[in-house]
């Protein structure tokens, strides 16, 4: 073995043993491996202690494994768990633990405090629950399936190898490097990356998202999924290569696929990345819009927000409380429109929760949406009396509902300052018992 760098952190060896392998682990705790392979046909087995998603292989030195790696080190944590049975030997060496790849949560980037609750319905095992506006995991019932991974529309929840920041990175240095094929799977691949194929391993494929299926497709072109135990008992991998499936069918790209892999061709596009998964995901789907077939996909994972144009005061509760500042309110003339761009909405549904007229629904779309959607229009009310604009239609209407006041009464349509003075004058006419006072006022 080889030594080619380290820093503590990150250590790149060539061709290692597994004795080696267990050495530079003990040597350097909590570090992230990078094998490679010069005269060694594959890399050897991982000792104990040492989880497959801690070891990076690649065919020759690889400046995207190099910068996964270093990403991983500092970013993510091993769940450490207490072992079933411990042998003896385990037990004098310290080894009583193992590594469990368990989401960590991001509560900053969590939406449960608005009403979200994606990962939680998506859960198999009943691993998140949502008590108080907030998740918890029980880390005990987690299969490490990554579905909450991939069901988050914020990237709140992440693993060790299912990280927005570690994948952008990773996307941005394999375009930099000429790699031609990004290829998803699960730790259970020690496949070597190496001649324009990139393989970047998951927890599990159920951890793939329709936003990294998009952004791999703008760094390389070619985007494949696998599964490699087709006997797996978790229940991922379907989910994974569903979305591969459906992501390929809506935006037209060439596919061929089994029953344990999908491989999916199309054009790359420049796209930059950030690390913040809808911002990416916006960015992604604008650059790959005019090859939308118009094919229905739920796994898009867009998100629609009815507004009953009925029952819409334009208040603009909605626009000033949406954490994702979905909406927005303009004004042309008279008229004043309330739009929604529906691709920064993540369906927290908290619109829904604060509107005072009890106007919006929010769903699922189950195709892409244009950028802009009009939600509700209304006109601005000039007052009567001195012609300045001071309230909407929709408003004075809805003041009108709930004081219980019939008809259109003259000081409804009028400015608070010429309503105070409209209210003076009638208490003084009825205090002097006739039509005294003023014809108008002076300014107005």
């Amino acid at each position: 073995m080889k030594i080619l760098g380290s820093d503590g952190k990150v250590v790149v060896v060539e061709d290692p043993s597994r004795a080696d392998l267990e050495a530079v682990a003990r040597d350097n705790p909590g570090a992230q491996i990078v094998v490679v392979l010069r005269e060694a046909e594959g890399p050897p087995e991982l000792p104990k202690g040492l989880h497959p998603l801690e070891v990076h292989v690649a065919k020759a030195s690889s400046a995207v494994e190099v910068a996964t790696a270093q990403l991983r080190a500092r970013r993510t944590q091993f769940h450490l768990e207490a072992s079933k049975a411990v042998a003896r030997r385990d037990l004098l060496r310290g080894e009583i633990f193992v590594k469990r790849a368990v989401p960590q949560l991001s509560p900053e980037l969590c939406m449960a405090r608005f009403g979200c609750s994606e990962c939680v319905d998506a859960c198999p095992a009943g691993a998140l629950r949502l008590a108080d506006r907030s998740i918890s995991l029980d880390p005990s019932k987690c299969v490490e399936c990554g579905l909450c991974v991939a069901a988050c529309p914020t990237g709140a929840l992440s693993t060790p190898g299912a990280d927005d920041v570690e994948i952008s990175a990773a996307f941005a240095k394999a375009r930099l490097h000429g790699i031609s094929r990004i290829a998803f799977t699960c730790h259970k691949s020690l496949e070597a990356s190496g001649e324009g194929r990139y393989v970047y391993r998951l927890p599990c494929i159920g951890a793939l998202g329709p936003e990294w299926v998009l952004e791999a497709a703008a760094a390389a072109g070619e985007v494949e999924a696998y599964c490699p135990d087709p006997k797996c008992p978790v229940a991922g991998a379907k989910a994974g290569l569903r979305v591969v499936e459906e992501v390929a069918e809506a935006f037209g790209f060439e596919k061929e696929q089994s029953e344990d892999r999908v491989v999916v061709r199309t054009a790359p596009r420049a796209m930059s990345y950030s690390g913040s998964r809808r911002r990416d995901y916006i960015e992604a789907l604008s650059k790959f819009r005019d090859a939308y077939t118009g094919r229905r996909a739920q796994a898009l994972k867009m998100y629609r927000v009815d507004v009953d144009p009925d029952k819409c005061s334009l208040c603009g509760v909605c626009f000033a409380k949406c954490p994702q500042r979905a909406f927005d309110v303009s004004r042309t003339g008279d008229a004043i429109r309330l739009t929604l761009n529906p691709l920064r909405c993540v369906g927290c549904g908290y619109c829904e929760e604060a509107c005072p007229e009890k106007a919006i629904a929010v769903g699922r779309h189950d195709s892409l949406p244009p950028e802009v959607e009009e939600k509700a229009v209304d006109y601005v009310v000039r007052c009567k009396s001195c012609g300045r604009p001071f309230d909407t239609l929709k408003h004075i209407e809805t003041v009108k509902r709930r004081m219980g006041i019939k008809g259109d009464p003259e000081w409804l349509y009028m400015c608070p300052d010429c309503r105070r003075y409209h209210t003076a004058r009638r208490m003084l006419e009825s205090a002097l018992g006739k039509g005294a006072g003023p014809r108008s006022r002076a300014g107005v």
